[in-house]
Order: C-alpha cells, then sequence, then structure tokens
C-alpha cells in the first residue's frame, strides 16, 4: 500500500482497538525542550551576524499561514526545522531522504510555478546554493517570484562542524567568495542583504513585496552559525559511541580483550567498549609510532606466508577475468 494510506488506517486500527494513549507528559516534555532550546538561541549573543532564532521569528510573523517553505541540505535544514514553526501540514519541503544539495532553487521555482498564488521561500546555505543558484535566471526570465534566503557563512558549516567536534579541525570546508550582489544583477534578480538583527523584519518585508510583484528575490542573510544545530550534536554523539565499527565496515565487529583504543578526541577513548590501554594522539602519528614499538620489542614476525597467500588468490582471481 502506499504509506500515506496505511500509515492513517493503520492509527485509526490501533486506536479503535484499545484506549487512546496518554502523551500529554511526553508532548509537555517536547515543549519544554523545545522552549529551552529556542531561549539559548534568543539569549545566545550573535554579535554583528544574524541571529537563527530570530530569523525564523520574524519569518513566520511575516508569511501566510500556507506559505510553503522549501529548504535544501545543510546547516540551515536543521536550524529550519528545529527553529522555523509550521503551522499547516505539507507546508515544508526537503530533500530528506538523500540530502541532495542544490535542491532548493530549483525546488522554489517549480513550486512558485504550480501555486503562483502562494508565498514561496527557499531557505538555502551558500555551499548549496552555488550549485543550482544559476537557474534565477529562468526564474527571472518567466516572472516566476521565488524568494531565496542564502544562508552566508563562508563555509560548508554542517560538515565543518561534524569535522571539528570529534577531529578538533576542519579540512576542505572553505568556500570561495561571491558577490551576491552581484549574481542577483547578472541573473536578473532583486537583491536584499540582511546583514543584522536590525535589518531582519525590513529585509524579509522587501523580499516579500518584490515576490508579490512575481520578481524573484536573492536575499544574502550574514548567518550566525557559532551555535551547533541538536541535530548535529547528536549524530556526532552517536557516531563517537560506535568506535570503530564505521571504519571497519561491520556494525557487529567484537573487540579484543586486549583493545588500544588511539583517538584525537579524548572524550572518545573508552566510550562504548572497556579500553584497557587509551592513546589520545592523532592516529597518523600513533600508528606508525606504534609498530615501530611492536617490532622493537620482539622482533618483525614472519609474514611470507599470508603474502604467500595473497599473491595466490590475487593471481587466481585475474585469471578468474581474463
Amino acid at each position: 500500500a502506499d504509506a500515506r494510506d496505511a500509515v492513517p488506517a493503520l492509527a485509526d486500527a490501533l486506536v479503535a482497538a484499545g484506549d487512546a494513549r496518554d502523551r500529554s507528559d511526553v508532548m509537555a516534555a517536547i515543549a519544554r525542550d523545545k522552549a529551552a532550546y529556542r531561549k539559548a538561541w534568543l539569549d545566545h549573543d550573535s554579535g554583528d551576524r544574524v541571529n537563527p532564532c530570530r530569523f525564523f521569528d520574524a519569518l513566520r510573523a511575516q508569511l501566510d499561514d500556507d506559505a510553503i517553505v522549501i529548504s535544501d541540505d545543510g546547516n540551515h535544514t536543521f536550524l529550519t526545522a528545529e527553529l522555523m514553526p509550521i503551522n499547516k501540514g505539507g507546508m515544508f519541503l526537503s530533500p530528506t531522504d538523500f540530502n541532495c544539495m542544490g535542491y532548493c532553487v530549483p525546488a522554489t521555482i517549480a513550486v512558485k510555478m504550480a501555486l503562483p498564488q502562494r508565498q514561496v521561500v527557499g531557505i538555502v546555505g551558500d555551499g548549496a546554493f552555488l550549485m543550482t543558484g544559476l537557474e534565477a535566471v529562468n526564474a527571472a526570465a518567466n516572472d516566476i517570484g521565488a524568494v531565496w534566503f542564502v544562508f552566508n557563512d563562508g563555509e560548508l558549516a554542517q560538515i565543518a562542524q561534524a569535522q571539528e567536534m570529534p577531529y578538533q579541525r576542519t579540512a576542505c570546508t572553505d568556500l570561495g567568495a561571491l558577490n551576491y550582489e552581484a549574481f542577483a544583477a547578472a541573473t536578473g534578480t532583486e537583491y536584499v542583504e540582511i546583514r543584522s538583527d536590525d535589518d531582519v523584519g525590513d529585509g524579509i518585508a522587501r523580499a516579500l513585496q518584490a515576490s508579490a510583484a512575481n520578481r524573484p528575490v536573492l536575499v544574502n542573510v550574514l548567518i550566525d552559525y557559532s551555535k551547533k544545530t541538536q541535530f548535529t550534536i547528536g549524530t556526532v554523539q552517536t557516531n563517537l559511541k560506535r568506535f570503530a565499527e564505521i571504519s571497519t565496515g561491520s556494525y557487529g565487529a567484537v573487540p579484543p580483550d586486549k583493545l588500544i583504543h588511539i583517538d584525537i578526541n579524548p572524550g572518545a577513548i573508552g566510550t562504548n567498549h572497556a579500553t584497557p590501554i587509551g592513546i589520545c594522539a592523532d592516529a597518523r602519528d600513533a600508528v606508525p609510532a606504534l609498530a615501530d614499538a611492536l617490532v622493537a620489542a620482539g622482533g618483525a614476525r614472519d609474514s611470507s606466508s599470508v603474502t604467500a597467500a595473497i599473491a595466490k588468490d590475487k593471481a587466481a582471481y585475474r585469471r578468474a577475468w581474463l
């Protein structure tokens, strides 16, 4: 069956089979946690950049209840999910299953074409915008009033945060600089810049006014990503607890009794498996040093039989192909 038919039918059958379960304590806990999360963002000093919670509060206040919000994939996706109230079902679209970057810009155009009378806004990271941003030309050429709020921080923030938390460093996440105002001029779209919290209300209003006049709008939002999303914190903590299962490709890997755990993050050592010996170091330094120490302590082990077996298997595999 189609899940959209089967799941409601299954829910109705479960309710009919017995008394509805009291969910008030769960709902109260969720509401309490969400309020605490919002408060943490509102209390956070975003400096001269845009506080995400204040941005989403202002956006929600200016959107109709049936407005459609579309995200891409990245840090902005989870900030949208965590901080942007969606008042009706089906009013939030994102590339969830495969998390494809580059989705938001063309999706916003397509939805606005299909529903020109509705407000349609996209929330897109600067990295994702670079992938499909030139589709704005088509929106301008066809008078499609799509709005893209580009969360601009100069890096692939979701990847950078996921790297920095366990490894204390990032690699290949910085983005090249883009002149968004020149980009808007080149593609024929309206340009709005939101540099700080003071600009948020007026910037959103200007973008929605231009959209109502069938003009596509690029809004450059200098966003504050200095606090990590709940999604990032949860997924990184979960992955750290797996120890070496991801890297070995086996979720059922059983560690030996005499285990040496090398990790650059001291908090990860011994998290999931008892570790008699923990070494806080970069593996690219520690593993060669450990190998040298083992050789020095007992001499090199005769590996000729293993080497011969590998050579034999490789030769047989080549012969099978030939």
